[in-house]
C-alpha cells in the first residue's frame, strides 16, 4: 500500500524585494521616498524547488541561516504564498515557529489558551477536552489565572508550546523548538514530538541542533541560498554538510599538499598554525596505510600510520613530545595522545604514531597535531584540525547508530563457567 503524501513543494519559487537605503539623514529619506521603487532588488528566499514529504515522516531542514529554512515552513503553515510553484498539504497544521503569536498580553494565561486555540482550529468543547493535558505540560499551574504580561519568556514560550503541540494535528511545523524552556521542558517537549511520530504525525523539524537532527529525523534536505543541495538519509546529509561548513570555517590546509613548505610565521599563524622561535615544527603530515603507501581514506580494521615531519627537529634545544588529536569536524574529540620524550635526531626522520587496528566507523573526521615541551607545560608548535580524512567501513562493520568497532573475541564458557 502506498503511502499518502503530506506535503507537496512543486518547483515552489519565492522572491522578496528588499529596499537598498542610504544615509538616514533628512533629504536622504526623502529621496528614498520618491524613488523607492527603483531601489528594490530581489531576493530568492527559493528558487525552484520541489519535494514531496510522506504522511509520518519526520522531516529535517538543514542550512546556513539565510538558506530558505523558515520560508519553506512559513509556506507550508499558509502564512505567505509562493511567488510561482505549487505547495499542497493535507490535513490539519500546528505550526511552532513564533511560540506565542496570537496571545493577548492583557489576557490570563487561562483565557490565552482558549484565544490560542480557537486561532489553531479547535472548538471550545476541543479544548475543554485537552486543558488538563495542556495545564500539566506547561508546568505553569501557579500563574494561569495572570496576565501573560507578567510572564518571562520562557513561561511565555512554555504555554506557546503546550497548546501547539495538544492540537492533535496531522502536520506539525517547528523552528528551532529544541532552544525552548529548560532542559527538563525541552525533553519533555521531544518526547512529546516523539510520541506525535509514532502515532503517524507528519513533522517538519528546523534546527541548529545538527546531532539532534541526525538522530531524530528520518530524512534531511539541506538548503543553500534557496536550493535543495542535498536531499537524503540523515546521516548522509549531515555528513556533506559538515564538511561544507568545515571548508568555510577552516582555511586550506597545507597538509593536504605535503610537497608544499609551510609558509613565513606571519602567514602560517593566519590558518590557525603557530611556532615558537628554534621550536620543531610540522612541515608536513601523511596518512600512510599498512603498506606505506600515502592514502586520504582509512579502512576500519585495518592499520594506520600517521607519520609527522618534522623542521629544525635536529636542532631543538631540548627534548620534546608530538601530540595528536582525531576529531568529528564539529570539534567533538574522539581520541588524543602524547608521544614519549623525542630527543633532538637527525634531520627528515619522521615521528610515526601507529594504530594497528582502526577502530572506529565510517564519517568525516580531523587530524590535529602539536609539539609540546618534554614537561608539557610549554606548547612549541600549534596545528589544530587541519588535516581532513575519511573513514570507510566495509557493511559487515556498518552499525547506523555506532562509532566504534573494537577488536574483540566471543566465546562460549563451556560449563557455565566464564573465568576459565
Amino acid at each position: 500500500m502506498s503511502v499518502a503524501t503530506a506535503i507537496e513543494f512543486e518547483r515552489v519559487t519565492k522572491r522578496y524585494h528588499i529596499v537598498q537605503r542610504a544615509t538616514p539623514r533628512l533629504g536622504a529619506w526623502v529621496v528614498n521616498k520618491l524613488f523607492e521603487h527603483l531601489r528594490r532588488v530581489p531576493f530568492l528566499a527559493l528558487d525552484d524547488v520541489s519535494f514531496t514529504v510522506p504522511q509520518g515522516q519526520m522531516l529535517g531542514l538543514l542550512g546556513t541561516n539565510g538558506a530558505g529554512k523558515s520560508t519553506v515552513l512559513k509556506l507550508v503553515a499558509g502564512i505567505t504564498q509562493p511567488t510561482s510553484g505549487q505547495v499542497r498539504v493535507r490535513g490539519r497544521i500546528a505550526s511552532l515557529l513564533e511560540l506565542g503569536v496570537g496571545f493577548h498580553p492583557d489576557l490570563t494565561g487561562m483565557e490565552n489558551i482558549f484565544y490560542n486555540g480557537a486561532l489553531m482550529g479547535l472548538s471550545r468543547q476541543e479544548i475543554l477536552d485537552r486543558l488538563e493535558a495542556i495545564v500539566a505540560f506547561s508546568g505553569l499551574e501557579k500563574f494561569l489565572y495572570e496576565p501573560v504580561r507578567h510572564y518571562s519568556s520562557g513561561m511565555y514560550a512554555r504555554l506557546g508550546c503546550s497548546v501547539a503541540l495538544h492540537v492533535e494535528p496531522d502536520v506539525v511545523l517547528i523552528d528551532e523548538i529544541l532552544a525552548v524552556g529548560d532542559a527538563e521542558f525541552q525533553q519533555r517537549s521531544m518526547n512529546r514530538l516523539l510520541e506525535l511520530h509514532e502515532r503517524g504525525v507528519t513533522l517538519v523539524l528546523v534546527s541548529h541542533a545538527i546531532s539532534a537532527s541526525r538522530d531524530l529525523c528520518d530524512r534531511l534536505i539541506w538548503l543553500d541560498h534557496g536550493r535543495v543541495r542535498a536531499d537524503g538519509a540523515a546521516r548522509e546529509v549531515v555528513g556533506e554538510y559538515l564538511r561544507y561548513v568545515h571548508e568555510l570555517a577552516m582555511p586550506p590546509s597545507h597538509f593536504l599538499h605535503p610537497a608544499r613548505e609551510l609558509a613565513e610565521e606571519t602567514d602560517a599563524a593566519k590558518r590557525g598554525v603557530w611556532t615558537r622561535a628554534n621550536a620543531p615544527r610540522m612541515a608536513r603530515v601523511e596518512l600512510v596505510g599498512g603498506e606505506g603507501s600515502a592514502m586520504e581514506e582509512v579502512r576500519t580494521g585495518d592499520p594506520v600510520r600517521f607519520a609527522f615531519h618534522l623542521d629544525g627537529a635536529d636542532s631543538a634545544p631540548a627534548a620534546f613530545r608530538v601530540a595528536l588529536c582525531v576529531s568529528w569536524p564539529d570539534g567533538r574529540e574522539l581520541f588524543h595522545d602524547v608521544s614519549e620524550p623525542i630527543e633532538p635526531g637527525p634531520a627528515n626522520s619522521p615521528v610515526v604514531y601507529e594504530v594497528p587496528v582502526w577502530p572506529y566507523l565510517r564519517g568525516e573526521m580531523l587530524l590535529g597535531a602539536s609539539v609540546v615541551s618534554e614537561d608539557r607545560a610549554t606548547v612549541l608548535c600549534r596545528a589544530p584540525g587541519l588535516m581532513p580524512f575519511r573513514t570507510i567501513s566495509p557493511p559487515a562493520h556498518y552499525i547506523d547508530s555506532c562509532i566504534l568497532a573494537p577488536v574483540t573475541t566471543w566465546e562460549v564458557a563451556r560449563g557455565g563457567d566464564a573465568a576459565s
